[in-house]
């Protein structure tokens, strides 16, 4: 199996996202469950108030969701990959005045989650964190 170190790194004037909007369950999609057949068509992100000049859409965008997301010529290109346990999940950008600024995006969905401890040859102490 291969594997592949994804980093974001956002430039200059570039666009960086709000939370997803629209969908019902973000967990699942942080779950890895196959989504692609109920994934909501009114799926979107806003770009960040907070930064007002960077409108910018690059390749992939930076988001609060930490989610990969990825421009249509991009997945054109993972797709050419032939990955496996993948789903593109359409997403519009919509800009800071709320209007659609681009619908060709798409939510890189990993449908196959492996953990990344084996919890029957780790010690693992589980507790419970309230932060305040």
């Amino acid at each position: 199996m291969e594997y592949f170190v994804w980093e974001v790194t956002t430039g200059k004037g570039a666009a960086s996202l709000t939370d997803l909007k629209n969908v019902t369950n973000v967990v699942d999609i942080k779950r890895g469950r196959k989504l692609m057949n109920s994934f909501s068509g009114d799926a979107y992100f806003e770009m960040d108030v907070k930064r007002p000049k960077d409108v910018y859409l690059e390749e992939q965008i930076s988001n609060l969701e930490n989610m990969v997301v990825i421009s249509s010529k991009f997945v054109e290109l993972l797709t050419n990959l032939t990955l496996e346990n993948v789903e593109y999940l359409p997403v519009v950008i919509n800009n800071h005045k709320g209007e659609i600024d681009s619908d060709s995006y798409s939510i890189v969905h990993a449908t196959k989650i492996i953990d990344c401890i084996d919890p029957n040859s780790s010690l693992i102490l589980y507790t419970t964190l309230h932060l305040q």
